[in-house]
């Protein structure tokens, strides 16, 4: 049976996922919420956060959120994420989709064995363009 976890560290987020799947009657969709103390970045490894992610075999994860680009040079939480998705997505035919990906374009020394793909198009309330990357392995 197809499932989705969705793991969330914006409360009014979590809020808005868990209430329209309600609304549509969606059994199997399950939504955590794990807050994100962007004060201690040495411990974003051991977050539930991250740890909600357990090393299964899942076919399709998407990197986006929150990554803390302020605070952490290169957007530490979108390394640690994509990290953990790469300890736990499906190989062969496993994705990885990296949102913002144009932040973080040396994601893809992490996958050397991926085929990348990027899409590019002009990016809402910001100017430039703004892409989306999928890691195919």
């Amino acid at each position: 049976t197809a499932s989705v976890l969705s793991v969330e560290s914006d409360a009014q987020w979590h809020d808005r996922v868990t209430g329209l799947a309600a609304v549509r009657r969606l059994s199997n969709l399950r939504s955590e919420l794990h807050l994100i103390d962007p004060t201690r970045p040495a411990d974003y490894g051991s977050l539930p956060y991250f740890t909600a992610l357990r090393p299964l075999p899942y076919d399709v994860i998407v990197v986006d959120g929150y990554c803390d680009f302020a605070n952490a040079r290169h957007g530490l939480l979108r390394h640690v994420a994509f990290d953990r998705a790469l300890d736990c997505v499906r190989r062969p035919g496993g994705i990885i989709v990296v949102d913002d990906y144009w932040m973080f374009p040396e994601m893809a020394a992490r996958a050397p064995t991926a085929r990348l793909k990027i899409f590019e198009s002009p990016g809402p309330c910001r100017y430039g363009v703004t892409s989306t990357a999928v890691f195919e392995f």
